[in-house]
């Protein structure tokens, strides 16, 4: 970083006082603005950078320079302590408010999750903020690992989004399509940034994302969870993971779901009389209140039985990990994980004939869009199921 004040001539009146002015640069870049000393041109000393003479004019504004000179080496000095992201313009705009430090990204980032803490269970679901958290560490991450902890929210813009996601793919070997939803979370919070006068404007406003299409969903026919339920496990934790992947094949319950289960609270007599599950989802309940409704059938009634009220689930990490080892001993030739289960449950509703709106219901999804999105493939076979019932194999609907 270096300081220099030069004198500027007055261009309409040159034999009259001229202004002095401090250029700032740093990395070769530079900025400069005007300061409050004037003299004329024989009175600066070009090479001292100071108003020549004894006099108390001269000495007056010779301190004023040095007061110039000793504010914006203390700024500079103090953010490269902080490890901030220092700029000729951040130095001037710091040296400009008196040096009053403004609220950094991370910092701000850290007040909006303080924020909304009070609402995690009123309405905010526990899942999503853990989702914006986990998108702040990712992005501390990534601007520790590039010298900008200092970053301040309206300098994340289009560059930085652009280097960011580049990061995310490389470095973390993340999706394009996590990638994009951590962007998502970015632009929210820098919403936030925006009410709370912490940046004029939000930098991503018209920031475009790119998802990837969804690849092809996996799921598992009858015969196959037929294996699943009859293998003879050696391992008792295999069993247990077998049983409550099959549990979440019959009900269509998420993960996050199958840890909250409560027979006790969650199984009611359905209007037919058979116990029927009734639970409010997680991830919708905050949003649409909508309930997975769910007649549980033999099977599932039976792997309550064998483990009571509530199911020994596994963290999220062992339970996909068991799951691949199931797969494999089985040869399925199919990666399980426990969104596989969900997936199978509305795969085998829709091929028994189930409406989208009654999956739907059953699976607890915000909208039927969102059923029909899912298991876009599978609804193309309910259609021509549905041609043969009308109009048989062969006819025609001539």
């Amino acid at each position: 970083m270096c300081i220099r004040f030069i004198f500027r001539k007055n261009a309409r009146h040159p034999e009259r006082e001229g202004a002095i002015t401090c250029r700032i640069t740093v990395d070769k870049t530079y900025k400069p603005f005007t300061t409050p000393v004037h003299c004329l041109r024989k009175e600066w000393d070009a090479k001292a950078q100071r108003v020549k003479g004894n006099s108390q004019r001269a000495r007056l504004h010779n301190a004023l320079l040095g007061d110039i000179e000793s504010d914006i080496n203390r700024i500079y000095y103090d953010m490269e302590r902080a490890k901030e992201y220092i700029t000729p313009e951040r130095l001037l705009s710091a040296y400009q408010r008196g040096d009053q430090p403004r609220t950094t990204l991370l910092v701000a980032w850290e007040e909006f999750e303080q924020s909304r803490a009070p609402l995690i269970g009123v309405s905010l679901s526990k899942a999503a903020a853990e989702s914006v958290h986990v998108c702040y560490e990712h992005l501390k991450a990534y601007l520790e690992a590039n010298g900008l902890r200092g970053l301040l929210p309206e300098e994340f813009g289009a560059k930085h989004a652009d280097r960011f996601q580049t990061w995310m793919l490389t470095k973390r070997k993340l999706s394009q399509n996590y990638t994009a939803k951590k962007i998502q979370n970015i632009k929210q919070v820098l919403r936030w940034c925006v009410r709370q006068e912490y940046a004029q404007l939000n930098p991503l406003d018209s920031y475009s994302l790119s998802f990837e299409a969804p690849a092809e969903p996996v799921f598992l026919t009858p015969v196959e969870l037929g294996r699943i339920w009859s293998y003879p496990y050696a391992a008792e934790p295999l069993r247990k993971v077998a049983d409550l992947f099959l549990f979440q094949c019959y009900t269509g319950l998420a993960y996050v779901d199958l840890t909250r289960f409560d027979r006790r609270r969650d199984v009611q007599p359905g209007p037919d009389g058979r116990p029927w599950l009734v639970m409010q989802r997680s991830k919708t309940r905050k949003k649409t209140g909508q309930a997975a409704t769910v007649r549980l059938p033999q099977v599932a009634l039976d792997i309550l039985d064998r483990y009571g009220d509530t199911l020994p689930v596994p963290t999220n990490q062992v339970f996909n990990r068991y799951l691949k080892e199931i797969g494999a001993l089985l040869g399925l030739g199919k990666t399980l994980t426990t969104h596989v289960g969900r997936k199978t449950a509305g795969m085998l509703l829709l091929q028994d004939g189930m409406s989208l709106t009654a999956v739907s219901k059953i699976l607890g999804h915000a909208s039927v869009t969102m059923t029909e999105r899912h298991y876009v493939s599978i609804t193309d076979d309910v259609v021509s199921k549905e041609y043969e019932r009308v109009y048989g194999k062969t006819g025609t609907e001539d």
